[in-house]
């Protein structure tokens, strides 16, 4: 037994490592260490004066696997030279050992494998890596936290530095058919030649010499670690306005996994910077995803981030703001701000020109980037993601929508955290209708008791809150979706709100009416003491989608449900008691097993109807307290069936959407009633009736007796929070 285990944890062993293995392995041609390669070649001399100055000769002797872009003499001196130094002697050790540590990456990788890896379980992603970790880090640096009101400052922490690096199959790979031009707009014309070239321009001169402990690449570039975008946007002054409303939605989290490293800076602590679009200030994205597997440095995503010179965006701010609101961005809607940097930069992708050209890379809200090489004023590619800076601000195709006008009031934030707490964004954005928002401000819905809670830095923890009898509660999530739904009402350019009717909304089973130019539910609303209505003070034309109607009031959703308007309105009150005396309607509620939780069109007929029906023996004899049980219970199950024919299910209908006056198809519905005739032992039928829309009416016709009648123009349809009321004065 013992020995059965001891080789199934040999297995478990030798499994868990063949991942990484290929890593490990030495190459079969030994030429002896990177360091005796050194030695042996000339034309890395100075290189070689370097590694011995910042006494690195252990780790380029074998202490270390590595893969090192070593650049000849004629590039060192080169750089040398651009840095104003006459020898490697001149160069500040700290420089020079930054600089040399980032041309050492971690472990040992040929050509085909820097090419081609992949993971043998992600097949798809062969030859997409392009990105390798260094040797290098960078010190920790003290940072005033920017979502901080006491302006506490913390020690900022990354992990290693990594070094990009392009070939013709990472091209292949994610199909770009013309790289050299992508590569020449990022790098400078003739930067790419077809072969390998690293991110910072440097083309490889000869490739995997193998040494005991990895490969060297000769290269003929040299130049300072390159920097990661966050370095970027906090170096280049015409990138300040967009970096301070960038930094609004970056958070700081303590590392404790860094305190080994805290007392080589002299501090107890040290933080990391998150974002939650793209992350300017992580370099190890992969290396925290990919823990469990063996090779978990390597990269392939990064990012891309297209930022709006100051000016430009200055000017766009206080266009749409009012003059002088660049001056203080903190005071202007977060909502809008987020939306706008999301934007401008994608995380995972390394967008190329040619992609963005052609649209296969896109925003994150789906707009194509819409921009030409004249735009551009600056370009990068960072150690973790490419940056373009442009001379114009890249608007979401959702600032012309409905949610536009909006979203660039500040009197309006509360209805825009609505819509982004319902992720409504996107249908709001709709182009396929025409759509009516209607939006009430921050005052109606404070007076309505509603508020949004912990609006601030970080964004994402907002919650939309009622008051409960002086008690502040999160609003349920359903709850508010219906609120939501009831403020998207799907129009045509042709509505009057100052006439009669019903509109509906683009959520499902979701309506509303209107009269002189007041919009509500039902018409209890109307009361002038209560003001649930909403009226129209003033509307925006949108470009793209439909009209803007900003409102005093926010609408409530119908509180009652269906069970609660037949046994509480007198003109239902006769339908309402046969209800009760089948046991169909009980305290105002209808039997679960008759509604659930389902939506209704309920066909209820008038209290004159009912009487007619009865005298006329139309009605089944309704069942009496003094009727023997067996005799009471058949009554009661044959009035149920009667009265289950007013009653049309939109679920078992497969509908979404009830079907109101105006509609312009009439529709068949299977109503509750059963009907044993077309009924077979395998399924069940139920008696249909056909449904045609009029004007300010409903035709319905029913094919079990062939009777047709009209809903009553003149008694408005009922909304429930569960369905549709009509009021009939005919019987089937």
């Amino acid at each position: 037994m013992r020995k059965m285990l001891f080789g199934l944890m040999t297995l478990m062993l030798l499994f868990g490592c063949e991942r990484d293995k290929e890593f490990y392995k030495k190459p079969d041609w030994l030429t002896g260490s990177v360091y005796e390669i050194l030695q042996k070649e000339e034309k890395f001399s100075i290189y070689l004066e370097a590694v011995d100055r910042l006494g690195l000769k252990e780790d380029f002797d074998g202490k270390a696997l590595m893969t090192c872009f070593i650049p000849n003499n004629d590039a060192f001196k080169a750089y040398l030279s651009e840095k104003g130094y006459d020898s490697v002697e001149d160069m500040p050790e700290k420089e020079l050992d930054a600089t040399i540590r980032y041309t050492m990456c971690v472990r040992s990788f040929n050509k085909e494998e820097l090419e081609t890896y992949h993971f043998s379980s992600s097949p798809q992603m062969k030859g997409k890596y392009y990105r390798v970790e260094s040797y290098y880090t960078k010190d920790a640096y003290e940072e005033t936290m920017t979502n901080s009101e006491d302006q506490k400052k913390v020690w900022l922490y990354n992990m290693p530095k990594t070094v990009s690096y392009f070939t013709q199959t990472y091209f292949d790979a994610i199909e770009l058919d013309d790289p050299k031009k992508s590569v020449d707009f990022l790098l400078g014309d003739g930067a790419w030649d077809g072969d390998l070239v690293l991110g910072n321009g440097a083309k490889v001169l000869t490739y995997e010499i193998p040494a005991n402990n990895g490969y060297v690449y000769e290269v003929d570039k040299l130049t300072d670690p390159l920097m990661n975008i966050e370095d970027v946007l906090t170096s280049n002054s015409e990138f300040s306005l967009f970096k301070e409303i960038y930094d609004y939605f970056s958070d700081y989290q303590y590392m404790s996994k860094f305190n080994k490293y805290a007392g080589a800076f002299g501090v107890d602590s040290l933080y990391r910077k998150n974002y939650d679009v793209f992350n300017t200030f992580w370099e190890a994205d992969m290396a925290t995803a990919l823990q469990y597997v063996g090779v978990a440095k390597l990269h392939w995503y990064s990012g891309s981030m297209f930022v709006p010179q100051d000016q430009v965006l200055r000017s766009y701010l206080d266009e749409k703001f009012g003059p002088g609101s660049a001056d203080n961005p903190a005071q202007l809607p977060l909502l809008t701000l987020k939306y706008l940097v999301e934007q401008h930069a994608i995380a995972k992708q390394h967008a190329w020109l040619e992609q963005i050209q052609d649209g296969s890379v896109q925003t994150n809200w789906g707009d194509n980037f819409e921009f030409n090489e004249s735009d551009v004023f600056y370009q990068y590619i960072g150690s973790n993601g490419v940056i373009y800076g442009l001379n114009k601000v890249l608007s979401p195709s959702f600032f012309n929508s409905v949610l536009g006008p909006v979203l660039f009031n500040p009197n309006e934030s509360i209805f825009s955290w609505i819509v982004e707490k319902t992720q409504s964004t996107n249908l709001v954005n709709n182009r396929s209708i025409g759509l009516g928002l209607i939006v009430a401000d921050n005052e109606a819905f404070t007076d309505k008791g509603y508020r949004v809670s912990n609006e601030g830095y970080p964004i994402g923890d907002e919650k939309i809150q009622y008051n409960d009898n002086g008690s502040w509660k999160d609003y349920p999530y359903q709850d508010l979706v219906r609120l939501m739904d009831l403020h998207i009402a799907v129009i045509d350019d042709n509505i009057d709100f100052s006439q009669e009717g019903i509109v509906k909304n683009l959520g499902s089973f979701s309506l509303f009416k209107y009269k002189n130019n007041k919009l509500y539910v039902n018409e209890s609303d109307l009361n002038e003491t209560d003001k649930l209505y909403a009226e129209i003070l003033e509307i925006d034309e949108t470009p793209i989608n439909g009209i803007t109607y900003h409102v005093t009031n926010p609408l409530t959703p119908a509180k009652n449900k269906l069970g609660g308007l037949l046994s509480g309105y007198d003109q239902f009150s006769e339908f309402g008691n046969l209800l009760e005396k089948c046991e169909l309607l009980d305290g105002g509620k209808l039997k679960s097993s008759l509604v659930g939780v389902d939506n209704f069109i309920v066909l209820a007929p008038s209290n004159s109807a009912i009487a007619q029906g009865i005298a006329n023996g139309l009605i089944p004899a309704l069942p009496q307290d003094s009727d023997e049980d067996e005799v009471k219970e058949d009554k009661i199950d044959e009035l149920q069936v009667w009265c289950k024919q007013y009653f049309i299910s939109m679920q078992e209908n497969s509908q979404t959407h009830y079907l109101i006056p105006g509609d312009p198809k009439s529709k068949e519905f299977e109503t509750m009633q059963f009907d044993p005739q077309n009924s077979t032992v395998t399924k069940k039928a139920y008696v249909k009736v056909d449904c045609t829309p009029n004007a300010e009416s409903l035709t319905v016709k029913s094919h079990k007796t062939g009777k047709e009648l009209e809903t009553n123009a003149d008694e408005p349809v009922m909304i429930a929070s569960n369905g549709l009321l009509y009021s009939i004065d005919e019987l089937f």
